[in-house]
C-alpha cells in the first residue's frame, strides 16, 4: 500500500519532517478537535486552590513529559496533583477520572492546569483543559505559540523558575487566573472546534 496523503497534528513538526515522504505524498495539517459543549465551565463549581495535571505514565514517560520538573515544582508549592493512570509510583497522583463527566469536574475544580511536556506535539490533555475554561500554564513548544499569547490567555513557562512563578501569580490572583481561563476557552473554541476538525477530515475523505 501506498502513502498518499500524511496528517499531521503539528504544523511545526509538519514543515521539518514532511520531507522525509515522497513529493507525491499530500500533507494535511489538522489540529486536535474538541467539542466546546462537552468540554465546559461549571461556574458552581468553586476552584480549590491546587494545580492540576492530567497525565498517564507520566514519570516513566518523562522523556516526553518532564515530569521531574513537575515533581521540582510540586515539592516548591506543595499543592499539586496528578490525575491519570500508570502512576502509582509518583506521590502527585490521585487516581484516574472514572467518567468522563469526573473529568470535566476536575477541570472546573482545580484552579490552574499545568502543562510541562517538552515532546509532545498538541498535548490533548492541555486543549481539553482550556476549552473548559481552565487557567492553563504551559511550556511553549512546538505550534502552541500559534495559537495562546502569554498572559493574555494562558501563561507560559519553559524552567522551573518560570513555572513557580506563573503559577504563584495565577494562585494568588483569582480574578486574574478567571480571565485567563475565560479568554483561554474562546481561543480553544476559535482553534479547536470539534466541527473544524470533522470538516478537514471529510475533506480528506472526499478526495479519495
Amino acid at each position: 500500500t501506498k502513502v498518499r496523503h500524511m496528517v499531521w497534528n503539528s504544523l511545526d513538526t509538519m514543515n521539518k519532517h514532511s520531507s522525509y515522504y515522497h513529493r507525491r505524498v499530500k500533507n494535511h495539517y489538522i489540529v486536535h478537535g474538541f467539542d466546546p459543549d462537552e468540554f465546559h465551565p461549571i461556574p458552581s463549581i468553586e476552584r480549590n486552590g491546587r494545580v492540576l495535571a492530567i497525565s498517564n505514565v507520566y514519570k516513566a514517560r518523562n522523556h516526553f513529559l518532564d515530569y521531574n520538573t513537575f515533581h521540582r515544582v510540586s515539592n516548591k508549592l506543595q499543592v499539586c496533583d496528578v490525575v491519570g493512570h500508570g502512576n502509582d509510583d509518583i506521590p502527585e497522583a490521585i487516581g484516574e477520572a472514572s467518567t468522563f463527566q469526573d473529568l470535566i469536574i476536575y477541570h472546573n475544580m482545580y484552579s490552574v492546569y499545568l502543562n510541562t511536556t517538552v515532546r509532545s506535539a498538541m498535548p490533548r490533555g492541555r486543549a481539553e483543559a482550556a476549552m473548559s475554561g481552565m487557567p492553563i500554564c504551559s511550556t511553549c513548544n512546538y505550534d502552541i505559540g500559534r495559537y495562546f499569547t502569554h498572559n493574555k490567555d494562558i501563561v507560559f513557562a519553559n524552567s522551573y523558575p518560570e513555572m513557580v512563578r506563573e503559577l504563584n501569580k495565577l494562585l494568588k490572583n483569582t480574578k486574574l487566573a478567571a480571565e485567563i481561563g475565560a479568554r483561554g476557552r474562546e481561543t480553544a473554541i476559535k482553534h479547536f472546534h470539534i466541527n473544524d476538525f470533522v470538516g478537514k477530515w471529510n475533506s480528506i475523505f472526499e478526495s479519495l
